[in-house]
């Protein structure tokens, strides 16, 4: 999960989250991200999805961040030694998926055309002109 938060829109509490997630590309060391809307009523919920996948070239974003200084802080890790590429990129394959400063969303403005930007781009525009039916809003609410 990189964030969630609960937003009003149209007067209906809405979860609003972003998550990151492997490619299902068979592998492929890209990243997916998924952006959730999810419009909630005690009763019943729907849920609008924006995702994105990387394609071609990545790591860019997280790099200049990193150049600029905003990288991750320095871990007391185990030293890992590999004996190939394929053995770097094995272990990166296997290694568990973390938020990265490069996903804050200040980034985003620098990087338009970031799977990442593109996701809470459309979440933005959705949430900006939803429209919710009478029969829906009329839902006990989700919360008090």
């Amino acid at each position: 999960m990189i964030s969630v938060d609960f937003v009003d829109s149209s007067g209906i509490d809405v979860m609003r989250g972003v998550f990151k997630y492997r490619s299902p590309e068979p592998g492929s060391l890209a990243m997916y991200y998924v952006g959730v809307i999810a419009l909630l009523r005690r009763t019943c919920a729907f849920q609008i999805n924006a995702e994105s996948v990387e394609v071609g070239s990545t790591g860019a974003r997280e790099a200049a961040v990193m150049a600029m200084g905003d990288g991750p802080p320095a871990l007391q890790e185990e030293e890992v030694v590999v004996a190939s590429a394929s053995d770097l990129f094995a272990k990166m394959g296997e290694a568990r998926i973390k938020r990265l400063p490069a996903d804050d969303e200040r980034y985003d403005d620098m990087f338009p055309d970031h799977p990442l930007s593109k996701v809470r781009s459309l979440q933005k525009r959705i949430l900006e002109t939803l429209e919710v039916d009478d029969s829906f809003r009329e839902q006990p609410p989700y919360r008090k």
